[in-house]
C-alpha cells in the first residue's frame, strides 16, 4: 500500500488528493522531504507540515496550501500560479528566483524569508508578516501589501510599481533604488529609520483618489517628495474615469454604509473579495 509520501514522490497527485478527502482529520507531516522539481499542480497541501522541505523548482500552481507549515523550506525557483497560501507559516523560507502570479498570501508569516529576485506579480499579501524579509530586486508589480508588516525589510532595487502599501508598516525598511511609481502609501507607517532617500518614482498615490506627480526627475528622496505635496502636483481622479484595476488609492476609501440596509459598500473589499473568490473557485476541488 502506498504511503502518503510515496504518492507525492511518484507524482500521484490525484491519489494524494483522494487520500486527503478520505482522511480529513489526518495532518500530513512531510518535514524534510525532498520534492525537487516535482510537478505538484492542483495538489491539496492544506495544513500539511513541510518543515525544512526541499521544494526547489517545484510547480505549485493551482495548489491549496492554506494553513500549511513551510517554515525553513526551500522553494528556490518555484513556479506558483493561482494558488492559495493564506495563513500559512512560511517564516524563514527561501523563495529566491521564484515565479509567482495571482496567488493569495494573505495573513502569511514570511518573516526572515528570502525573496531575492523573486517575481510576485498581482499577488495578495494583505496583512502578511514580512518583517526582516529580504526582497532585494524582487518584482511585486500590481500586488497588494495592504496592512503588511515590512519592518526592517530589505527592498533594495525592488519593483513596487502599482503596489498598494496603504496601512503598511515600513518602519526600518530599506527602499534604496526601488521603483515606487504608482505606489499607494495612504496611512502607511514610517519613521526616520525608513530609507527612502534614493528611489525611482514618476507618480504615487498619497490620499484617496489623489495622484501625485513627480517633476523632479526619476531618482528622488521620496520622503522629501511626500513633504512637498501641494495642489500644484496633485491630480484629482474623477469618478467617471474607468480604471480596469481600480486605482489602489480609491480602493482604500470606505464609503459610508446604508443604515437602512445596514450594509457598507467598500470598493476595495469588493474588488479583493471578488478576486480571491475567483481563485477559490479553483481550489474548491482540493478542499478536505
Amino acid at each position: 500500500m502506498n504511503t502518503p509520501t510515496s504518492l507525492i514522490l511518484s507524482n500521484s497527485i490525484f491519489e494524494w488528493n483522494q487520500w486527503r478527502k478520505e482522511n480529513p482529520d489526518v495532518i500530513p507531516n512531510l518535514s524534510g522531504v525532498d520534492l525537487t522539481k516535482q510537478d505538484l499542480r492542483n495538489i491539496n497541501l492544506s495544513s500539511t507540515i513541510l518543515l525544512r522541505a526541499n521544494l526547489t523548482g517545484v510547480n505549485l500552481s493551482n495548489a491549496n496550501c492554506r494553513n500549511a507549515n513551510f517554515e525553513g523550506a526551500n522553494l528556490t525557483e518555484a513556479i506558483v500560479d493561482d494558488s492559495n497560501f493564506s495563513k500559512a507559516n512560511m517564516a524563514g523560507i527561501n523563495l529566491a528566483k521564484s515565479h509567482i502570479n495571482n496567488t493569495d498570501f494573505s495573513g502569511v508569516d514570511l518573516s526572515h524569508s528570502n525573496l531575492t529576485k523573486a517575481e510576485l506579480i498581482e499577488c495578495y499579501l494583505i496583512k502578511a508578516n514580512l518583517k526582516l524579509a529580504i526582497l532585494q530586486e524582487t518584482n511585486l508589480n500590481n500586488s497588494y501589501l495592504t496592512q503588511a508588516n515590512l519592518m526592517d525589510a530589505k527592498l533594495v532595487q525592488s519593483n513596487l510599481t502599482n503596489v498598494d502599501l496603504s496601512n503598511a508598516n515600513v518602519v526600518g525598511a530599506n527602499f534604496a533604488k526601488a521603483d515606487l511609481t504608482g505606489v499607494t502609501i495612504e496611512d502607511w507607517m514610517i519613521d526616520r529609520t525608513t530609507k527612502l532617500d534614493q528611489v525611482y518614482c514618476n507618480y504615487f498615490y498619497c490620499q484617496s483618489r489623489q495622484k501625485i506627480i513627480n517633476d523632479n526627475g526619476n531618482l528622488v528622496n521620496f520622503e522629501v517628495l511626500i513633504s512637498k505635496v501641494n495642489q500644484e502636483n496633485v491630480i484629482q481622479v474623477e469618478n467617471n474615469v474607468p480604471d480596469y484595476r481600480y486605482t489602489p488609492a480609491l480602493l482604500n476609501k470606505n464609503i459610508p454604509y446604508n443604515q437602512k440596509n445596514n450594509k457598507q459598500f467598500n470598493p476595495k473589499k469588493e474588488y479583493l473579495d471578488s478576486s480571491i473568490q475567483r481563485l477559490q473557485s479553483r481550489w474548491k476541488n482540493h478542499q478536505n
